[in-house]
């Protein structure tokens, strides 16, 4: 957005015209002020599957692209171009909900040798390329929540329930802004797996997703090891509920990764969480048709 301005002409020809009352254009008109308002109703950084966004879209909310890594430069949210179009978004206020879900780098429990503890969640060497990739990943997602959060937007950041991510400090203090911390496992949502999901948010809604185990196979889930023999993705298929296509869109294909395929957030959840953000959404309109209007002011 930029300013606007009249411009005069000063040369001998436009004095002339002035005097003949030529000199300005009556068809020139300031345009009026922009009001975007709300533009998209949700946003998610770190895409990955986009069964989130989709999830949204079928609820009804206008959803933005979104960005993720796999865009190339246009997701690439270390490169200064993105996150500073990131960032407009924000400042704008045109999207309603975010959500954030950095990459995992580091910050779990799969990597092998650890690079970081719940005693040294900046890592044991910053400097060592994996561990500083982490961080710039972890701190960019924090900085995201900030800003939403002093725009008075919705926001949600999702880790793994080992990750010890949220131990960083620009995460304590996010917490100490009243945001909610929730766990649930994604089993209770159709999985075969347990995989323990950790969400940080200041949707109050969000807080009916806290559960525990209750898929009625404790102790006995689908391991996040290894790739997909014949026997065990008719183990995993047929532990899927109700089956694979409809927990992930699709079926996971002979030699795939396990822990790539488990990636993706189920479908039952994501339009359980669409639902839950739409609810904050109607509350939010609600809350802004009561509130006074914005007295008048002169810059």
């Amino acid at each position: 957005q930029k300013g606007f301005y009249t411009r005069i002409d000063s040369s001998t020809l436009g004095c002339y015209d002035a005097v003949q009352d030529g000199g300005i254009s009556l068809e020139s008109k300031i345009p009026p002020p922009l009001q975007e308002g709300f533009l998209w109703d949700f946003a998610e950084v770190f895409r990955g599957s986009g069964h989130l966004s989709q999830g949204h879209r079928e609820a009804g909310l206008s959803v933005h692209p979104g960005f993720d890594i796999s865009d190339g430069e246009v997701g690439d949210v270390l490169a200064a171009s993105t996150f500073l179009s990131i960032i407009g978004l924000i400042c704008r206020r045109v999207v309603r909900v975010w959500h954030v879900a950095p990459v995992r780098t580091t910050f779990g429990t799969l990597r092998r040798p650890r690079l970081r503890s719940k005693l040294e969640p900046f890592g044991f060497n910053p400097c060592e390329p994996a561990t500083s990739l982490g961080n710039r990943f972890a701190i960019r997602g924090g900085f995201i929540l900030f800003l939403c959060h002093f725009y008075g937007l919705i926001c949600s950041i999702e880790q793994p329930r080992g990750s010890v991510m949220y131990r960083l400090d620009i995460y304590q203090m996010i917490l100490q802004f009243g945001f909610f911390s929730v766990t649930f496992p994604f089993c209770s949502w159709g999985t075969p797996f347990q995989k323990l999901s950790w969400w940080l948010g200041n949707n109050p809604f969000l807080c009916k997703l806290r559960s525990s185990c209750s898929c009625g196979q404790k102790g006995a889930h689908f391991r996040v090891q290894g790739t997909f023999d014949s026997k065990r993705l008719r183990q995993f298929s047929r532990l899927c509920k109700p089956s694979a296509n409809a927990v992930f869109d699709r079926s996971p294909q002979l030699g795939e990764h396990v822990a790539r395929f488990s990636g993706a957030y189920p479908k039952p959840l994501c339009a359980f969480i669409a639902k839950q953000n739409r609810l904050r959404i109607l509350q939010s309109d609600d809350l802004e048709h009561r509130s006074p209007v914005r007295p008048f002011s002169r810059p």
